[in-house]
C-alpha cells in the first residue's frame, strides 16, 4: 500500500510543466477559474462550478471553523457549551464532514505539479455534505432563534435554495454543454474577470445559429409533387419452366442426440452360457475368468437405435453396451439350443482342463487381440 502511494505521489509530483488553463488550490473555493475544454461553430466548453452551491458550501465551513474557534475560546474561559448534547453533535458530526473536506484539499498545496479545477471535486462532496448539515442545525435543532419552533420556514428555505440551484445551472448550461448563446448574455453573467472563457465567440443573437449540418430536412408543397414519378425498371427474367430450373440444396441428414454411452462385460461359462451377477458371486474364489473375445462399443440413442459416426441407424435387436463378439470356442458349430442343453461345470479341475484344451486348439492360430489384453481377473 505505502509503496503505491509513494509511486503515485513521485509521478505526480513530476508533472511540474506550466499549462494555459492550470490553477492553484487557493483560488479552487472560491471558484475564481475554469477550465476551457472546447471551442468551434461560435459554441464553447468551459468547466465552472455552480456558484451558488459552491460558494454556499465554502460559506459552511467558514461557519463551522468561526463557531469551533469561538467555543474552544470560550471552553478556555470555563464555558460550559459541550455540555449541551445538540452543540456536542453539531460540533462531532460537521466537525468529521470538515476533516473530510480537509484531507482531500489541503494536500495540494504541498504539489508543484499542473493543477486544475476538477481536482477539487472530492473537497467539494464534503464541502456539500456540510452545507446540508449545518442548514439542518441551524433550522431544525438548534432551539433560541425561532426556527426549531417554526419546521414550515426550514422547508421552504430548502425549496427556494433548491429552486435557485436550478435556475443558476440554466443560465451556464451554454457553457456545460456547448448550446448557442448570445454575447450579450454570455457578459451578463460573466461576473468575474478570471472567468476567462471569451463572450465574443458567440453570435450577437440566435438567429445567426444555423441548423446542424446532416440534419434531415422534409420538403412540403408544390416541390414534392413536381418530383418525377418513380419509373419501374426492366421486370427481371423468367425461365421458360421455373420448375425445371429449381435446385433445392441438399440438406444434411438429421442426427440423433446422444443421450449415454454404456458398457458391458458378459460373463459366460465354458458352454457359452450367459451367467448372472449371482452366479458369478457364487463362482468368486473356485474358478478363474480369462478374458478370450473382443469387445467393442456401441452408442444406441433413447430409442435403442444403434449409433454409427454420430448418425443413427435403426437397430432391431436394441442392444447398448459392452457385447463379446466371435464364436465360443467349445462350442463353435454347436445350435445354440443344444449347448444351452449341456449342465454348466463348475469344478475346478473341469474347468483347468477345458482352458488347457482351448490353449491347444488355438496354438498356431491368429486370434484377435483383446481391447483388455489378455489381462487376467479373479474374484
Amino acid at each position: 500500500f505505502w509503496e503505491l502511494q509513494k509511486v503515485m505521489w513521485t509521478t505526480n509530483a513530476g508533472l511540474v510543466e506550466s499549462h494555459a488553463w492550470d490553477s492553484r488550490p487557493p483560488s479552487w473555493p472560491v471558484l475564481r477559474r475554469g477550465i476551457n475544454f472546447w471551442g468551434k461553430d461560435h459554441r464553447q466548453i468551459y468547466l465552472i462550478g455552480n456558484p451558488l452551491i459552491w460558494w454556499s458550501s465554502t460559506a459552511a465551513i467558514a461557519v463551522y471553523v468561526a463557531v469551533k474557534g469561538l467555543a474552544v475560546l470560550r471552553w478556555q474561559r470555563g464555558y460550559k457549551d459541550y455540555s449541551v448534547t445538540t452543540f456536542k453533535r453539531f460540533d462531532y458530526e460537521i466537525g468529521s464532514s470538515v476533516l473530510g473536506w480537509a484531507f482531500h484539499y489541503f494536500p495540494f498545496f504541498l504539489m508543484q505539479r499542473q493543477l486544475f479545477l476538477h481536482h477539487y471535486f472530492p473537497a467539494l462532496y464534503f464541502a456539500i455534505i456540510t452545507l446540508c448539515q449545518v442548514y439542518d442545525f441551524v433550522t431544525a435543532r438548534f432551539g433560541g432563534i425561532g426556527l426549531k419552533e417554526r419546521p414550515v420556514i426550514g422547508q421552504a428555505g430548502t425549496v427556494v435554495f433548491l429552486a435557485a440551484s436550478a435556475v443558476v445551472f440554466t443560465i451556464y448550461a451554454p457553457l456545460a454543454y456547448g448550446n448557442a448563446w448570445t454575447q450579450d448574455e454570455c457578459k451578463m453573467v460573466k461576473l468575474f474577470d478570471t472567468w476567462d472563457w471569451d463572450c465574443n465567440n458567440f453570435h450577437t443573437s440566435y438567429a445567426q445559429y444555423s441548423p446542424i449540418e446532416g440534419a434531415p430536412q422534409t420538403t412540403i408543397g408544390s416541390d414534392a409533387a413536381s418530383s418525377p414519378a418513380a419509373v419501374p425498371g426492366p421486370a427481371n427474367p423468367q425461365a421458360d419452366n421455373p420448375k425445371d430450373d429449381v435446385f433445392v440444396t441438399p440438406q444434411p441428414a438429421a442426427q440423433a442426440p446422444i443421450v449415454g454411452t454404456e458398457e458391458k462385460i458378459e460373463y459366460r461359462d465354458e458352454s457359452g452360457n450367459l451367467l448372472n451377477d449371482e452366479q458369478v458371486k457364487e463362482l468368486e474364489g473356485r474358478v478363474s475368468f480369462k478374458t478370450r473375445y473382443e469387445t467393442r462399443t456401441r452408442l444406441v440413442d433413447q430409442m435403442g437405435n444403434e449409433i454409427h459416426d454420430g448418425i443413427w441407424e435403426p437397430d432391431t435387436e436394441g442392444v447398448a453396451g459392452t457385447i463379446a463378439e466371435g464364436e465360443n470356442p467349445p462350442t463353435g458349430g454347436v445350435p445354440e439350443t443344444r449347448a444351452k442343453e449341456v449342465p454348466a461345470s463348475v469344478a475346478v479341475g473341469d474347468d483347468v482342463e477345458k482352458e488347457k484344451s482351448v490353449e491347444r486348439s488355438d496354438a498356431g492360430s491368429a486370434r484377435p487381440e483383446s481391447s483388455a489384453g489378455e489381462a487376467t481377473k479373479k474374484a
